[in-house]
């Protein structure tokens, strides 16, 4: 069985978020601002430095995992757009470690919205 919980209201100030569903009772002690600040740091490391995270999504089952969108932002421009998804450890707060393939597939992505996205070159004179 897999729950997702969408954040719509805040976390609370202190402590985990408790979350009771028919036949399953756990804490989560991971908010979604820690998973966001350690996947932002983690794409940044391993992946590329105009990614980050947004959209946390709770996704609760046996091991429970906040699930977070990974978009591309350009300088000048902002938000430009989702290139995959990233997972932490929603009780460690660890990042799911990303294979070589969804960085590759990450970085393809992002370099395709690059290419859209960057303005027309000007004729030389």
């Amino acid at each position: 069985m897999e729950i997702i919980y969408e954040v719509v209201q805040g976390w609370p100030e202190y402590g985990p978020l408790q979350v009771t569903v028919p036949s399953m009772t756990m804490k989560i002690p991971i908010s979604p601002d820690t998973a966001r600040r350690r996947a932002n740091g983690y794409l940044g490391m391993h992946v590329g430095l105009l990614l980050g995270t947004s959209d946390p999504q709770l996704v609760v089952g046996n091991k429970p995992f906040w699930k977070l969108s990974v978009n591309l932002h350009l300088p000048n421009r902002g938000y430009v757009g989702q290139v995959g998804t990233i997972k932490v450890d929603a009780t460690t707060g660890t990042v799911i470690p990303l294979a070589t393939a969804a960085i590759q597939h990450f970085q393809e992505r992002a370099h395709g919205l690059i290419i859209h996205f960057a303005p027309a070159a000007e004729p030389g004179i």
